[in-house]
C-alpha cells in the first residue's frame, strides 16, 4: 500500500501552521517590549539611555519584522499543501471525508496514547519508559484517511521491540474503534509492510 497525499503531508501542514503561531506570538512579543521601551524614552532625560534605547528599537524593530514575514511564508506554505487537499477533495471526492480523516487521525492518536510514568532511577522503570516513549512516538505518526470508496490506516512501527508488542496487542481494540467510528466500511484484517502496518476498510 502507499501513502496519500493527506497522509505524506497532514503532520507537514500541522507543523508549518503551529510554527507560524510561533512566529506571530514572537513578532508581538518583541512589538511589546518595543512599546516599553518606548515608553521610557519618554520618561527619561538622560541622553545616552535614549540613545542606547533607541538602538535597541531599531534591533528589535527587525527581529520583529523577520518574524512577522516567517510567520506570513509558514502560513502560505501550509496553506498551499491544505489548498491542493482541499482541490482534489472538491473535484473527487468531498469535504466531510477530509474532516472525518482530520478528527479520525486525531482521535486515534489519542485512543492509542499512553502516558508515560514517572521518571525513576531505578533500570527497570528506565526501560519502560524507553519503551513507552518509542510507542507513542510511533503513535503521533498514525494517520487515517477517509474517502468515498475505501478508508487507509497507517501506523508507523516503532523501533523498540517491546514497544512494537505492545502496539500489536492493541490489534483488535482498534479495529473495533475504527469499526465504530465508520460503520459504512468493511474493515480487513492489518497487513504488515516494512516498518508499518496497515488496515483498510472497503465502503459496504
Amino acid at each position: 500500500m502507499k501513502k496519500t497525499y493527506f497522509m505524506r503531508h497532514f503532520d507537514r501542514s500541522v507543523q508549518l501552521f503551529m510554527f507560524s503561531v510561533l512566529m506571530e506570538l514572537l513578532s508581538l512579543l518583541l512589538q511589546v517590549l518595543i512599546f516599553f521601551m518606548n515608553k521610557l524614552t519618554l520618561d527619561t532625560k538622560i541622553s545616552s539611555l535614549v540613545d542606547l534605547v533607541n538602538q535597541g528599537v531599531i534591533y528589535l524593530n527587525m527581529g520583529s519584522l523577520f518574524f512577522k514575514n516567517m510567520s506570513v511564508l509558514l502560513i502560505m506554505l501550509g496553506g498551499l499543501i491544505a489548498i491542493r487537499e482541499l482541490y482534489f477533495r472538491l473535484r473527487y471526492d468531498s469535504l466531510k471525508n477530509l474532516v472525518l480523516s482530520i478528527r479520525g487521525t486525531i482521535k486515534l492518536r489519542r485512543f492509542l496514547h499512553h502516558i508515560e510514568p514517572p521518571k525513576d532511577s531505578e533500570d527497570k522503570k528506565s526501560k519502560e519508559n524507553t519503551i513507552i516513549s518509542s510507542y507513542n512516538k510511533a503513535i503521533r505518526k498514525v494517520v487515517i484517511d477517509v474517502d468515498n470508496e475505501e478508508l487507509l490506516l497507517y501506523i508507523k512501527l516503532p523501533k523498540e521491540h517491546q514497544a512494537q508488542k505492545m502496539l500489536k496487542e492493541m490489534d483488535s481494540e482498534v479495529k473495533e474503534e475504527i469499526s465504530t467510528a465508520y460503520p459504512d466500511y468493511l474493515i480487513s484484517i492489518f497487513e504488515r509492510q516494512g516498518n508499518s502496518l496497515w488496515l483498510k476498510g472497503t465502503r459496504k
